[in-house]
């Protein structure tokens, strides 16, 4: 239907018109200054806002006119750029990109109380925690996670924290901002490297950003090394070939090695492939023993872990994609919708990912061209061979994740049809926020689960290492891992707690049992009833618990 409708005289004249009127600079800066004022407005009406179950979509249903306004007003700057002709400064570009991204991205930030994410709280609060109490609590059952298996995340925390004197919860919140900006500048920047105009390498960020509905901008160690991943494209991809590119591939593989163990062993993986096809191969044994004398003197544990995860996964296939899929499997209505939203993405990536492969395969593209697919396409390949390896119920979506930016460069280069681009920028907009912020009703964190968090965990203060052993489902005891100093609380929320209580009652599992906002958002969102319940455990308990706070929204009981 649209290509019918795009074919008719009158109206490609009009849009030309359109186009040709919109496409001044100082045009696009007042519409950009309008969406930045609207906005803000649009937060100003809704904040704070508190996303319940039952709202449709999440985040979705509480947004106003003026937020869907202003997001059109960006998306057809957006198609101005693209579409239109005349030669404009870099900074253009990325201005829109940015206000993009505020839009995408910002809302969460803005119009929400608390960071978004509870994986952010810990374990960025490990350097915190050490710095205020002095020590390290090493007999302690709470794993020093960043200390001990990502050294780079925890040294920047540290730096962070001493050096500016920075408040840790505005860190936490305002970083998905931060990580807008250096995704907007990598991507864009990749796309001038593949593209001899800027309207292409602006459709490469636009696609890649609007794409990107999952979680993972969040203040984390995987934000951190998704980051450097991209620079590393960027370096191999798009940089010639001079000395000081090693260099850079080198820091930048060093960073990676002491960040995240899945992002390392994917990308040492890839830029192993691209050296070997560059014909590179000093540069494939010295960043291969590099990668090899860390994981087996520095960080042992990791290694051997994760080792014996991916032979365990290799002969199970069939049990490791079971848990990967079981995370999608339906279990609500609200669930159901928010998963199709964000099965779209990997449809629409998928479908116009063959067409662009087709196209490099069996149609005459220039030989330029098809040299930057391949270089892409190779990208992905490592990504893609690990899709089995164990990695709970994230493997799908971190591998997704990893395809967004080589995929979208491979359709900007081997799909030419501006109607057909059109369609699909306007189609990953319109999809981004219901998924990306369609299960905010559990992803929210709430000020009531922070301050019983606190209360706990201050209740305990100055106690000497005790097994003391709680529950705090989805992901509260990160919130109690944030105010627990002294790391004498023991998580039990996410061990094996079915096998545990077969053997046990459950008053001798538990010291304490704390029920949140969040708790029971999560578990209604995925059609729970019981946190027991929801572990597969279904008998029926005589609790013997007396309850030791409540705030109107989080209940502390102990057993």
């Amino acid at each position: 239907m649209l290509p019918i409708l795009w074919g008719f005289v009158p109206i490609h004249k009009k849009v030309s018109e359109i186009i040709s009127v919109l496409s001044g600079a100082r045009i696009l800066s007042i519409l950009g200054t309008w969406g930045i004022i609207l906005f803000f407005l649009s937060v100003w009406q809704i904040k704070w806002v508190s996303v319940d179950v039952d709202d449709f979509l999440g985040l979705t249903a509480h947004l106003p006119l003026t937020y869907w306004l202003g997001l059109g007003i960006i998306t057809l700057c957006s198609l101005v750029l693209f579409l239109g002709t005349e030669r404009r400064s870099s900074w253009m570009y990325v201005f829109i990109l940015l206000i993009l991204g505020l839009y995408l991205f910002g809302i969460g930030v803005f119009a929400e109380e608390n960071a978004r994410a509870w994986s952010s709280y810990y374990p960025t609060a490990e350097a915190k925690n050490i710095l205020e109490d002095h020590r390290i609590n090493l007999p302690s059952d709470l794993p020093l996670i960043s200390y001990l298996n990502w050294p780079a995340f925890h040294l920047i925390n540290v730096i962070l924290i001493s050096v500016t004197d920075i408040d840790l919860t505005v860190l936490l919140e305002y970083m998905p901002l931060f990580w807008v900006v250096f995704f907007v500048i990598v991507t864009f920047a990749l796309g001038q490297s593949l593209h001899a105009t800027k309207n292409s390498a602006f459709l490469v960020s636009f696609l890649a950003i609007a794409m990107f509905w999952q979680i993972y901008s969040y203040y984390s160690p995987q934000s951190y090394a998704y980051l450097i991943s991209l620079l590393l494209i960027l370096i191999i991809t798009g940089l010639k070939e001079v000395p000081q590119k090693y260099i850079a591939i080198f820091l930048s593989l060093s960073m990676l090695l002491i960040s995240h163990f899945f992002y390392a062993v994917i990308f040492f993986f890839s830029v192993g492939v691209q050296m070997i096809r560059r014909h590179r191969f000093v540069v494939v044994i010295f960043i291969g023993g590099i990668f090899l004398i860390w994981y087996t003197y520095l960080s042992p544990v990791v290694f051997q872990t994760a080792v014996s995860k991916f032979i365990s996964s290799s002969v199970h296939v069939d049990a490791s994609l079971s848990t990967q899929f079981n995370k999608f499997t339906p279990k609500t209505e609200y669930k159901q919708i928010v998963d199709c939203f964000r099965f779209a993405y990997a449809g629409i990536l998928g479908f116009f990912g063959a067409i662009s492969l087709w196209r490099y395969q069996f149609k005459p593209l220039p030989d330029d061209v098809k040299r930057k697919v391949r270089d892409l396409l190779f990208w992905m390949l490592p990504a893609l061979i690990f899709v089995a390896m164990d990695y709970g119920k994230e493997g799908f979506e971190r591998v997704f994740l990893f395809c967004i930016v080589p995929m979208v460069g491979i359709i900007s280069l081997a799909i030419s049809d501006r109607k057909i681009i059109t369609f699909l920028m306007v189609l990953v907009v319109i999809l981004h926020i219901p998924a990306h912020y369609g299960s905010d009703a559990f992803f929210q964190t709430h000020t009531q689960d922070l301050k019983g968090a606190d209360f706990f965990a201050s209740s305990l203060d100055g106690l000497e290492h005790e097994d003391i052993r709680y529950t705090f489902l989805p992901g509260g005891d990160r919130f109690v891992n944030y105010y627990d100093t002294d790391f004498v609380c023991a998580d039990f929320s996410s061990r094996h707690l079915l096998e545990i209580l077969r053997n046990k009652p459950i008053t001798h599992v538990f010291d304490y049992y704390i029920e949140g906002v969040q708790t029971k958002n999560y578990l209604q969102y995925y059609g729970a009833e019981n946190p027991l319940h929801w572990y597969g455990y279904s008998e029926d308990y005589q609790y013997d618990l007396s309850q030791i706070y409540e705030n109107g929204g989080t209940r502390i009981f102990q057993s």
